[in-house]
């Protein structure tokens, strides 16, 4: 059997959809049986203990690896440090070339569910030990991460991914070597096999990694047994964008669920009489976080002369206060807002200038060098 390697990868978020029909009788079935047509009585089991069981099982054309969670039967979404929706999601880390260490443009993670809005199963390329790839969804394999029904009231996380052997570079004979991590919200954990893998991570050390021989027996399996994950895919939950507001119109009244860095709410027509930059930002976004020290020296050195900067994020109060430790922000922030739509927001950075009447002189991607020059503009007219 060939090796798997160590498996440090992402597997994605999860947001499960409906629970396939098919469902062991038991826990003591699912324990014998494995679920969606997995071999468990012929697979080589290399974890298990009451929080997960993780099995390999591989024929001529696929490679297939199963995780069950005993303890998890919730898909109840949380939050990440920053205040971004986050679900159920685990990795496979995969040593492609079997020399115990990260090999750039060769190795893999591939990740099950790594956001909510991404289900399924995706992958990503490393580029070295500290980087990688995007998120790529046109693997040939199959994954998902499912809730199965063992008795009333109680549910069981399985993790199923099956790999085509041509899509790894792999045949029978060779040795596999790969490390699973899971994570989950409801309740909050990390597990991982092998133990001494830090969940979640493919920067890490390869010695520990599951080494597996792949077995020489013939195509028997048919992937399409495997839940598809990417079947589930729900679109975000947002209003529908409507057009930016056109220049010289008075722009919508701005809204959010909190604000920082000020005493009350502001509003625009508030502020009518200052110059108002409402700028829509993430903190998962690069240019926009690049940008924040630009627009504190555009507030320290313009608010004494009527400038005002929102900027405008649907992350969490909480997540922002986390970001901004270690990342000051020195004017107005309203968080948890839904303004995005109504303003035509389609790509972050995004910002609107309001002008002293209140109306729109100026809207772009506050890294273009028009974007201080509008500013100055405003600030001149009267």
């Amino acid at each position: 059997m060939p090796s798997i390697a160590l498996v440090g990868l992402l597997l994605g978020t999860m947001t499960c959809g409906a629970t396939p029909a098919t469902r062991p009788a038991s826990e003591a079935d699912l324990k014998r049986n494995g679920a969606f047509a997995f071999p468990q009585q012929q697979a080589t089991v290399l974890c298990d203990n009451a929080d997960l069981r993780l099995s390999v099982w591989s024929d001529a054309k696929y490679l297939y690896v199963q995780a069950i969670l005993w303890k998890d039967g919730d898909d109840a979404l949380g939050e990440t440090r920053d205040g971004r929706k986050i679900g159920d999601r685990a990795s496979l880390s995969l040593d492609l070339d079997g020399d115990g260490k990260v090999t750039g443009k060769v190795d893999r993670d591939y990740a099950l569910n790594p956001w909510p809005t991404r289900q399924g199963l995706y992958y990503s390329i490393l580029l070295d030990a500290r980087s990688s790839t995007h998120l790529m969804n046109d693997s040939k394999g199959r994954g998902s991460i499912r809730y199965l029904e063992v008795a009333k009231d109680r549910r069981v996380r399985v993790d199923s991914i099956i790999l085509p052997l041509s899509e790894i570079d792999k045949k029978v004979g060779d040795e596999a070597r790969f490390a699973y991590s899971a994570s989950s919200t409801s309740p909050k954990f990390t597990h991982s096999s092998p133990k001494k893998v830090k969940p979640l991570s493919s920067s890490l050390p390869k010695a520990n990694d599951h080494r597996v021989t792949l077995e020489d027996r013939p195509a028997t399996l048919d992937p399409k047994q495997v839940p598809e994950g990417r079947e589930d895919q729900v679109p975000a939950a947002t209003a529908p964008s409507k057009r930016p507001p056109k220049l010289n119109s008075v722009p919508p009244e701005i809204a959010a669920k909190d604000w920082l860095n000020t005493d009350k709410p502001p509003t625009l027509a508030g502020l009518r009489g200052k110059v108002v930059v409402i700028d829509f930002w993430a903190t998962w976004c690069g240019p926009c976080v690049a940008g924040i020290l630009h627009l504190n020296e555009l507030h320290e050195k313009h608010a004494s002369s009527g400038l005002r900067i929102l900027g405008i994020t649907d992350q969490s109060r909480r997540g922002i206060e986390n970001f901004i430790k270690t990342r000051p922000m020195k004017y107005v922030i309203g968080t948890g807002s839904q303004m995005g739509p109504e303003y035509g927001v389609s790509g972050i950075p995004h910002a609107f200038i309001v002008g002293r009447h209140g109306k729109l002189v100026w809207e772009g991607n506050p890294t273009d060098p028009d974007f201080e020059k509008q500013i100055l503009k405003a600030l001149e007219a009267r």
